[in-house]
């Protein structure tokens, strides 16, 4: 892992998280390994050059992608060469999490099949095990809404003047909304959204920590979202499109806020314009209400 995912070890205590950039890994490091699962298209190629250069440690390396696997790595092998541990591995185990010909499922219900059906792990669990520090309480700010209005593409964020309409009128509705962003974003959005806190987190731990204790979380198609789902939080998520979306938060049950219709105008697809804020506010509300509803009974 990246050395910026050491700090979650303590959230994944089933997991031993190692302190080491991809770009350092070695023919020396990738040896003690009995397995390897490797995402061809990850942009970080100098693990993918190891394995074509050592063809015994091509041996033991599985082949999964997300939604689409290159077809020189579906020829790779058939089958990882991996006696050393009880794994049985379905002769096609390399080959993209989601199937083409199934529609519905999340990437996360994917990944769970693709566990109990190519790895045969018949106990494979649907929501991962987490050990949050003791400290902290699930959920204790209830009426803490997180919108994380950016992500690293432009053409997926919903605009700024859309986020501040639809955080003043939560606000209005008793909640407290706060503005998440990266520490280079902070000085910047504070003048965006001079009537919220414009907050940022030093490292994911820090993330992973706000979240966990916040109500909701409201973001464009990012990770936070997936974050903020795995952790058991209601989440809600602008998508640009109103498709299948595979790549939706798929832990906790999400609402996908889609525009409800989308303009072709000068090349440009135009949809900001089109999301529903009276949605997304009737989401928020009815799972308050739900859950309200629970803990009377």
């Amino acid at each position: 892992m990246p050395p910026a995912f050491t700090s979650l070890s303590n959230w994944f205590s089933d997991l031993d998280i190692a302190n080491t950039d991809l770009d350092l890994y070695s023919k020396e490091i990738l040896e003690k390994y009995d397995l390897i699962v490797c995402d061809p298209q990850d942009k970080r190629n100098t693990i993918r050059q190891i394995l074509k250069d050592e063809p015994q440690l091509s041996k033991k390396t599985l082949w999964i992608s997300c939604t689409s696997l290159p077809q020189e790595y579906e020829a790779h092998t058939s089958q990882p060469d991996i006696k050393p541990v009880n794994f049985n591995l379905h002769i096609q185990a390399n080959r993209p999490l989601r199937c083409k010909v199934e529609k519905g499922p999340s990437l996360v219900q994917f990944a769970h099949q693709y566990c109990r059906n190519f790895f045969n792990i018949e106990s494979a669990k649907f929501i991962p095990e987490l050990t949050p520090p003791d400290n902290l309480q699930h959920r204790k700010h209830k009426n803490r809404i997180l919108i994380f209005p950016t992500t690293n593409r432009d053409k997926k964020n919903y605009s700024t003047e859309g986020f501040n309409k639809l955080a003043k009128k939560l606000a209005k509705l008793g909640h407290h909304i706060e503005i998440a962003v990266t520490p280079e974003e902070a000085d910047e959005f504070k003048l965006l959204y001079p009537e919220f806190n414009v907050i940022f987190f030093e490292n994911l731990e820090g993330m992973f920590s706000y979240i966990y204790e916040s109500g909701f979380v409201i973001s464009n198609d990012s990770g936070s979202g997936h974050v903020a789902s795995l952790l058991g939080i209601s989440t809600v998520t602008i998508y640009k499109k109103y498709d299948e979306f595979e790549w939706r938060p798929g832990w906790k049950e999400s609402f996908i806020a889609r525009p409800r219709i989308r303009l072709k105008v000068a090349g440009k697809r135009i949809w900001k314009p089109f999301i529903s804020h009276a949605k997304i506010i009737d989401h928020i509300k009815r799972n308050i209400h739900a859950e309200q509803e629970t803990s009377i009974v």
